[in-house]
């Protein structure tokens, strides 16, 4: 219940101690039960209201994904036409001075299905599909998770919840994830880096070198959270 708990407020409370000092909500417990004490028989009841608002989430941004997927589908399919015709068409003088915001500056022109107009309005498109991103379900809770995958599951709960914070919490009956956390899918060794960030909402930052492209890939996430409870 404790750990239910913790993953519910954390990111939306602190804790003040002293003026000067103010601790995040995570807890990080390992609760020692014998064989056969019923681990599961009672987590299940603990956790099923989180499980339930998971499920409401999933129905809610299911609606919105289809519609934010058409939307994308009908925005790119135009952006494609667009650059096709701005290829196929020339112009005789060069392209008008632009603003700042991507329009013809004051007393520039413009010829009327020319590539410039093309143009303009493949640039106008890529702004809409900006403000029009496929929605996600935040996963608030996990039974298990490889310690490497930590910070994509945190990453994905702050795009999805779009909060300041990134929350997790790893509950389970079973001690698996302690299993993860001493090496047991990176062949002994721990991967502990951002289980300790998240206790006290350290940002990570992370660059990593795209798979096949190079390309340097950023990433932030701001004040992660995790609250850990395994049984054992």
């Amino acid at each position: 219940a404790c750990g239910v708990l913790a993953t519910l407020v954390q990111g939306k409370v602190r804790y003040r101690i002293t003026p000067m000092w103010a601790e995040e909500a995570p807890i990080y417990w390992l609760v020692f039960t014998p064989p056969s004490a019923g681990k599961s028989t009672t987590t299940k009841p603990i956790l099923a209201p989180l499980h339930a608002f998971e499920a409401e989430q999933e129905r809610t941004v299911e609606l919105g994904k289809h519609y934010a997927v058409a939307r994308r589908k009908g925005l790119e399919a135009r952006m494609a036409q667009l650059g096709k015709l701005a290829a196929r068409c020339q112009e005789g003088k060069t392209d008008p001075e632009l603003d700042e915001d991507g329009e013809p500056a004051w007393g520039q022109k413009i010829d009327p299905g020319g590539p410039t107009e093309a143009k303009l309005e493949m640039k106008k498109l890529a702004r809409e599909l900006e403000r029009c991103p496929i929605p996600l379900v935040p996963r608030l809770t996990r039974t298990d998770i490889n310690p490497s995958m930590l910070p994509k599951r945190l990453a994905h709960n702050q795009r999805a919840m779009e909060t300041d914070y990134a929350s997790l919490g790893i509950l389970s009956s079973e001690p698996a994830f302690l299993s993860n956390l001493q090496g047991r899918h990176s062949h002994g060794v721990p991967i502990l880096e951002a289980v300790l960030s998240a206790y006290d909402g350290e940002a990570i930052q992370e660059d990593r070198a795209g798979e096949h492209s190079g390309v340097i890939l950023d990433s932030t996430i701001r004040r992660p959270l995790l609250s850990i409870v395994c049984q054992g």
